[in-house]
């Protein structure tokens, strides 16, 4: 009979990252059930009381503070760090390649047609300092410059959102648009779709915001609902334990630190259009998107915008290769695509909620976009 090995997991669970490695270790254990997991609550840069008593075999953390650190090392068991600080030398790491996160990103937004670029960061990760310097050296290669934005630390002792949000936004205020910027995770590309909003920025038409993480909460409460990079986490936490387990049955002595690739971007509407030099457009891209489902149409743009119809028909087709109220008409489609995929809304229902008073107008605009009709759709989905 396999010995079972008492193992703890020093991860934090507040945060999509850490609870998507955490479900990759649970992945790998299900194959290889010979652990006696230990997950105690555990905070940020905390260290834990019982842990200088702890008589385990093995310990995957993510190694933030010296003292954790010390303590750790003076347990003489294997560790396996999640980390990209090397606080304890010589101690395997499996990490997100975070110059491939940086690739990713850069590859999308040029072929977006992006020309000007951001970054916004916070320097008291040195994770996030890793993907804005591969950002800037990959924008570089295309001769492209990046507008640096280093936040305060949010975990230092003074720092306040308030005074936070107005240094953000006069940093987006000086942006020359249309512009793409990478965010160093999830929660700040949500401070910046918010302060875009409270400075009237068209998100994606003048500025597209790109985040990291694919936290789905945190991406879906977002307005616009942000894109972000998937950093396949899972496969983090997986290839950790396996390395663990050849480190505490001796197969495996000095095994090397391991970087995992992200495994794609998740688009949603904070992206996923191209850059939109003219201003008129962005303006107008914006109060579509705001209101196509409330029944608008193309003398409703009008009045927001101080144009003929002729010169924003003409604007539109230059831009986008289509009319004002063919745009209305594809807004109005994708949002009834959504409610078929994620609701148990009948077909009137989502007629009516996406501006159509009649059924069977909906259901030839519908068919005329999608290709099939409203109900077929709807039943392929469930």
């Amino acid at each position: 009979m396999k010995k079972r090995r008492a193992v703890a997991l020093l991860v934090e669970r507040s945060n999509e990252y850490c609870r998507d490695i955490l479900r990759g270790i649970r992945d790998y254990l299900k194959i290889n059930p010979y652990w006696s997991i230990y997950l105690p609550e555990h905070e940020r840069e905390t260290v834990p009381k019982w842990l200088s008593q702890w008589d385990g075999d093995g310990i995957i953390t993510r190694l933030e503070t010296q003292e954790l650190a010390d303590i750790i090392s003076s347990l003489n068991v294997p560790i396996v760090n999640l980390s990209v600080m090397s606080l304890m030398p010589g101690v395997p790491s499996v990490t997100v390649d975070n110059d491939q996160v940086a690739k990713i990103a850069a590859d999308y937004l040029i072929g977006l047609g992006y020309r000007n670029f951001g970054f916004c960061g916070d320097p008291g990760f040195r994770w996030s300092t890793e993907r804005q310097d591969a950002f800037v050296a990959c924008l570089s290669q295309h001769e492209f410059n990046c507008e640096v934005y280093q936040s305060d630390h949010v975990f230092d002792p003074g720092f306040s959102w308030n005074v936070e949000r107005e240094k953000l936004m006069s940093w987006l205020v000086e942006l020359h648009r249309p512009c793409a910027i990478l965010a160093c995770h999830d929660i700040k590309a949500q401070k910046i779709l918010d302060s875009c909003r409270e400075l009237g920025i068209a998100v994606p038409e003048e500025i597209s915001v790109l985040g990291v993480d694919n936290d789905e909460l945190v991406c879906d409460f977002s307005h616009p609902t942000l894109s972000s990079i998937c950093l396949n986490t899972r496969r983090v936490g997986f290839v950790a334990a396996d390395m663990l387990t050849k480190m505490m049955t001796g197969t495996e002595q000095n095994p090397e630190s391991l970087k995992i690739h992200p495994s794609g971007i998740r688009l949603r509407q904070s992206s996923g259009s191209r850059a939109v030099d003219d201003p008129f457009v962005a303006h107008a891209l914006t109060f579509i998107r705001e209101f196509a489902t409330s029944g608008i149409n193309v003398t409703d743009i009008l009045n927001q915008i101080n144009l003929s119809r002729r010169s924003l028909e003409h604007r539109f087709m230059k831009t986008l290769g289509r009319s004002p109220h063919e745009e209305i008409t594809r807004v109005k489609v994708s949002e009834a695509k959504r409610l078929l995929t994620e609701t148990d809304l009948s077909v009137g229902e989502v007629a009516v909620r996406c501006g159509y008073e009649q059924l069977d107008y909906f259901s030839v605009a519908f068919k005329r976009e999608v290709g099939v009709s409203p109900k077929a759709f709807k039943s392929a989905s469930h």
